[in-house]
């Protein structure tokens, strides 16, 4: 009898531990900052100069399109950055698990069950902006529909 009770404790105590984590790490969230361009998005050729590799890539949000280069292997994330220069504009709160979870897109904020959502070539991407890596061509939609 008190075996299982100790079973029913030792589970609930594991239960607790992983919300209580859960919890905490969800507080230590930050606003999104910006990163500098690391080395490792550099190559060096033979002649010894760096060489930026690039990629160009379509961000859209409703009716506007902005055209962007990114260093090759770049984030969504990197990539909405670097449209920024052309106009583009976004927040959101960085998530130490999650990435970048996005709030609002050229001053349109989620509200009333509307979000928006990722998509990457018109389909729906699996994985955040800070998450989802970029190839040649790519084209990065942002939607703002209702939650799934």
């Amino acid at each position: 009898m008190y075996k299982r009770y100790g079973f029913y404790l030792l589970g609930s105590l594991a239960v607790f531990a992983i919300v209580f984590s859960i919890v905490v790490s969800g507080y230590n969230t930050s606003v999104l900052t910006r990163s500098p361009e690391s080395d490792a998005d550099r190559a060096t050729p033979q002649g010894g100069a760096d060489v930026l590799r690039t990629i160009d890539i379509s961000i859209a949000a409703e009716d506007l399109s902005y055209e962007v280069a990114v260093a090759e292997g770049s984030s969504v994330l990197e990539a909405m950055r670097a449209a920024e220069q052309k106009g583009f504009r976004f927040r959101g709160t960085e998530y130490p698990a999650l990435g970048l979870f996005v709030e609002e897109i050229n001053g349109k904020k989620n509200a009333n069950g509307r979000y928006w959502f990722l998509y990457v070539n018109g389909t729906s991407s699996e994985t955040g902006a800070s998450q989802t890596t970029l190839r040649e061509g790519d084209r990065v939609e942002w939607r703002y529909q209702e939650s799934h």
